[in-house]
């Protein structure tokens, strides 16, 4: 593809692009900060979907069951599969941090690219934002429920749980700042790690429960108690847990300036992290529809989380529980670190091309750390202040939060 010149109205301003697969800025980051692995651990840490799945088990209660649950997942994972590879091409062709926002401006019809542009800035951006406010929030929970674990007459409240959310958040912040050169082995690190501890949560369950479901429990009978008659309607209620634990394949696009050949590294990133979590949400999805002994008791779990009350119908013991918790509070700090990480190069690269406010100080890069500091300080912000919504009601925090996917 010879070089040329498009002009994307006021978002993407005009731009002289080089050959097809070349990076289209001189990158003003550590080009060299990370790798295929360190990239990879990045984005499986956002979702850490064999233990993520977990989470969508309340999903499936009288929703189709166990046989939508490993169905719907099923399907839902191949889709979401096949979406990544179509966005690895893309990823390949224009490797960009602004990824998905410089797609559209790039591809879009002239009249429309500045429209569609913003447009699709805007949900990217507050995308990123809710979903680190909701990881936070994720993450107070979790140590709110190792506190119920270990103390019978701790009872959290809103305030505790927002505290908890913030001192999440400041541990993102230090680890995106101060500590950003260990970022790249603590992310391949947690890729190990977040699989040994799903596959001993598996082997665990597999080897206490007794009896388990059957085989026409677990892929044939379908528990269809939403009021809707037609099964085809409620499946694709049971395709959501597939979903949103096969997803966010743009995390590796945002970092295609920290690595040193992008256009070949990204779409090998989206395509391994997409095969690697459906493969390890596919295994803890089979282990949880034969070890979920008593499906009732995940509308009120123990501590407030269903992957505890699994675990304690599996094995009533509580050193047990409280080392499965103990996983989870780590599964969510460290997502958190990896969402800001993601979301402050979203911002970043947004506001250098005119998307946002402030455009001078949101696109400013730290000489000291080389990473967009003043947009991570704005990631942390922004997320502190959703986070607030936890004084709300559920619905309106789970609205909220559910629009990141």
């Amino acid at each position: 593809m010879s070089a040329t010149k498009s002009s994307l109205g006021p978002v993407l301003q005009s731009m002289e692009t080089r050959e097809e697969g070349q990076i289209f800025d001189v990158t003003q980051l550590d080009q060299n900060r990370f790798n295929i692995w360190s990239t990879i651990g990045i984005q499986f840490s956002v979702i850490a979907a064999p233990l993520a799945i977990v989470s969508y088990t309340t999903l499936i209660t009288g929703v189709g069951g166990s046989p939508f649950y490993f169905w719907g997942f099923l399907v839902a994972a191949i889709g979401q599969t096949l979406v990544a590879v179509s966005l690895a091409e893309l990823a390949s062709a224009y490797p960009h941090t602004s990824g998905q926002i410089f797609w559209t401006a790039t591809l879009s019809p002239r009249q429309l690219a500045p429209f569609l542009s913003y447009f699709n800035g805007a949900m990217t951006t507050f995308g990123w934002i809710f979903a680190a406010s909701g990881n936070a929030v994720f993450a107070a929970d979790f140590l709110a429920s190792f506190g119920q674990l270990v103390s019978d007459a701790y009872e959290p409240t809103s305030w505790q749980i927002f505290l908890l959310a913030l001192a999440s958040i400041i541990v993102a912040l230090v680890f995106n700042t101060l500590l950003i050169n260990s970022l790249p082995g603590l992310t391949i690190f947690m890729v190990g790690f977040l699989n040994v501890a799903a596959l001993f949560i598996c082997i665990t369950l597999l080897a206490v429960v007794q009896p388990k479901a059957s085989v026409n429990t677990a892929f044939i009978d379908v528990v269809n108690e939403t009021g809707w008659s037609s099964d085809g309607l409620v499946f694709f209620l049971g395709l959501l847990p597939g979903m949103m634990t096969v997803c966010l394949f743009d995390t590796a696009a945002h970092m295609a300036e920290e690595l040193p050949h992008p256009q070949r590294q990204v779409p090998i990133v989206m395509v391994a992290n997409a095969i690697l979590s459906a493969l390890g949400g596919l295994i803890m999805v089979i282990c949880l529809i034969f070890c979920t002994t008593h499906p009732e008791n995940l509308l009120q779990p123990l501590a407030g989380m269903p992957i505890i009350q699994i675990c304690w119908d599996a094995l009533p013991s509580t050193a047990f529980v409280i080392v499965v918790c103990l996983v989870y509070c780590v599964m969510t700090l460290n997502g958190l670190v990896s969402i800001i990480t993601g979301c402050s190069r979203v911002i970043w690269s947004f506001a250098r091309v005119g998307g946002l406010p402030l455009r001078n100080l949101l696109s400013g890069v730290s000489h000291r750390f080389q990473t967009p500091f003043n947009a991570v300080i704005a990631s942390c912000l922004a997320c502190a202040i959703f986070t607030a919504l936890c004084f709300a009601p559920l619905t309106v925090l789970s609205g909220l939060f559910g629009a990141s996917a």
